[in-house]
């Protein structure tokens, strides 16, 4: 009824103007329009991040208003002012009429890839990642390839993420995604450079000991997470690497431990499987010592 058609730029400006000005409680701010709020700010860098805040938070009114609102107005300050700051817009309001320039569509604010990610083995079952934040994220998606399947994991506002149905006997692989939402409240994804692998079962144990008491060798650890017991291998008395003992305790004596040579032994954490079979763990540095 204005004379613009709506399936054209010029259009849909000048009825987001027409909404933006409109004089009711709905669209005012302290007796101000929000168009006019917009408007009114300086022509900088600051006044970028103003103008984005504030059509945000006062017009565009998603699910976590303030968190996005900074968004936006940080993707204006940041990006699209040193980009566009010198950019002139001239048109004729009364007609349909298009620039007299190129119009560059204004792309969906993306948030960067994560960093630094990796995947630990932390305890039966289970497989904890870890990433660097990305600035101005919200939170983060993982998706994961277990048994030849990808799909969905979890999401987390934090920049660790523990995975408690890994597979034990096969790798299992991650990627993580940093996300934003949009008024709609659509999830908008950034991307992820790398995926990451671990198996879920119990990590490496750590601080393996081994000390000379009479008539053998005694080791100590500190207990790995989610281990329902210990196996000790070794190579004793100058012979080959082979089975020694195992415990359900962080320590262990090995009594055929020669007093004239080194014996070496490497402790690995197990738990047992819904079916009962034995998965063996992480691998420490080994350690040595002889009877007394």
């Amino acid at each position: 009824e204005n004379g613009y058609d709506w399936k054209t730029l010029i259009g849909q400006l000048n009825y987001l103007k027409f909404e933006l000005s409109k004089n009711d409680s709905a669209y005012l701010w302290n007796g101000k329009t929000i168009y006019n709020k917009i408007i009114a700010v300086d022509n900088s860098e600051q006044g970028a991040y103003e103008a984005a805040y504030n059509w945000c938070y006062y017009f565009e009114v998603p699910a976590n208003t303030e968190t996005v609102s900074k968004t936006r107005g940080n993707l204006a300050k940041d990006t699209y002012w040193p980009e566009y700051k010198e950019y002139k817009v001239e048109t004729t309001p009364e007609t349909e009429t298009e620039p007299d320039h190129e119009v560059i569509p204004v792309p969906i604010p993306m948030p960067d890839s994560v960093e630094n990610l990796t995947a630990a083995s932390s305890g039966k079952r289970r497989v904890t990642l870890s990433w660097s934040a990305v600035s101005e994220a919200e939170g983060y998606i993982i998706y994961a390839q277990k048994n030849g399947t990808y799909g969905y994991v979890g999401m987390t506002s934090g920049t660790k993420y523990t995975d408690a149905k890994a597979l034990d006997t096969q790798y299992n692989f991650y990627w993580v995604f940093p996300y934003i939402t949009v008024g709609s409240g659509e999830m908008i994804p950034g991307g992820c450079e790398k995926y990451v692998y671990a198996k879920g079962i119990c990590p490496a144990i750590t601080d393996l000991k081994a000390s000379s008491v009479t008539g053998g060798v005694k080791m100590t650890w500190k207990s790995s997470v989610g281990a329902d017991g210990y196996l000790v291998y070794g190579i004793v008395n100058g012979g080959s690497y082979g089975y020694v003992g195992m415990t359900s305790g962080t320590a262990y004596t090995d009594k055929k431990a020669s007093d004239k040579v080194y014996n070496y032994y490497w402790v690995y954490p197990y738990h047992k499987n819904i079916d009962g079979k034995m998965i063996v763990g992480g691998t420490a540095p080994y350690t040595y010592g002889r009877a007394k």
